[in-house]
């Protein structure tokens, strides 16, 4: 009996709860369903996206192409192989460098030194040997130079007096200078010329035309006289 109970009142209760249970499945279908729709729109626009990225990404690569290769080429040969043999010049010449500079410095501080001690042992030398120089020679060497400044100021003084205008002092000057210029060309001329030359030279100015004709005068007499001779 207690069992036949028993299994009457667990058929009871299975069919008093039968229907809340069937509600909670179709609930938990419903999620389950709404939770596969989100899935599928998060993969459908993650996978939009990614070929919409991966298309900018590949046209921005054609174009950025050539300039990554010349990035890539500066880089390479301009930057890193330069910085490269540089640094290996460096670490195999470091050693003759700071002997060469150790040297250079040793030598300019020996001859700066040896220089001045040359110079300190010819004045010595010097005062050794012939003496200091005495006050009269000093005293004789000044007044040479002021003598010399002296005639340096009367010479322009006179160059500046002769440069003035003055008509009397150019018509000497004139007459001196064709009295030399004559004197210098008779070696060179024959004697009738020189004869010639010599009266126009004797003659005044003004009468220039008279002693031109005088002069073919006289130049025809001196070539007749020849010619006789």
């Amino acid at each position: 009996m207690p069992i036949k109970k028993y299994i009457v009142l667990s058929s009871l209760f299975s069919i008093a709860y039968s229907e809340p249970l069937i509600n909670e499945l179709t609930k938990t279908e419903q999620f389950h369903a709404i939770l596969k729709s989100l899935k599928a729109a998060f993969f459908i626009s993650f996978h939009f996206f990614k070929i919409i990225f991966s298309f900018i990404f590949t046209f921005t690569r054609l174009f950025t192409r050539p300039i990554y290769w010349i990035l890539n080429f500066t880089w390479t040969y301009l930057i890193r192989k330069p910085l490269a043999l540089f640094s290996y010049a460096n670490s195999t010449l470091y050693p003759i460098i700071l002997f060469c500079l150790a040297a250079a410095a040793c030598g300019l501080f020996i001859g700066g030194c040896a220089g001045f001690a040359s110079e300190a042992f010819s004045s010595v030398v010097i005062t050794a040997t012939w003496g200091p120089q005495s006050k009269k020679s000093t005293k004789q060497e000044d007044e040479l130079v002021t003598a010399s400044l002296d005639t340096k100021e009367e010479d322009e003084k006179k160059e500046m007096k002769m440069n003035r205008w003055d008509p009397g002092s150019l018509y000497h000057k004139f007459n001196k200078e064709h009295w030399k210029e004559s004197v210098t060309t008779a070696s060179r001329l024959s004697p009738p010329v020189l004869i010639r030359r010599m009266r126009l030279s004797s003659t005044p100015i003004r009468k220039t035309r008279k002693n031109s004709w005088n002069w073919d005068e006289d130049e025809q007499d001196l070539i007749k006289k020849s010619i006789c001779k």
